[in-house]
């Protein structure tokens, strides 16, 4: 009993790790991204791209010629720091699975499918 309880504490420590590992790199990157997107925009002198839409639809990240390198940007860290929580649930389940916490990783999978049909439908 005491060996489940140590073990799950270690996993969840790790967890825990990765999680703020996750999130600093995305939040980092997803920052920067903001910062240059806005500075472009501002040196640009094209401070119209700011009272459009919040992020560029998702069709133009596959084609970022399709809107200003500023716009871009801005809207890559949008969209990273969006994607954050669902990434966060990934990476439990990922790590869960790893470990054969059959349970868990069936939680944080049911999780990750309640926010994509979410997104999808546009509630939540």
């Amino acid at each position: 009993m005491e060996d489940s309880a140590a073990k799950r504490t270690v996993i969840r420590d790790q967890l825990d790790r990765w999680m703020r590992r996750l999130s600093l790199a995305v939040s980092v990157v997803a920052v920067i991204a903001m910062i240059v997107g806005l500075a472009q925009i501002l040196v640009s002198g094209s401070l119209d791209a700011l009272s459009g839409k919040p992020a560029i639809p998702a069709a133009s990240f596959l084609h970022p010629e399709a809107a200003s390198f500023g716009l871009f940007a801005t809207s890559l860290g949008i969209v990273l720091l969006s994607l954050l929580p669902g990434l966060r649930v990934v990476l439990a389940a990922a790590l869960y699975a790893g470990r054969h916490e059959v349970a868990d990783a069936a939680v944080a999978l049911v999780v990750l499918i309640e926010l994509v049909v979410s997104m999808l439908t546009g509630r939540g």
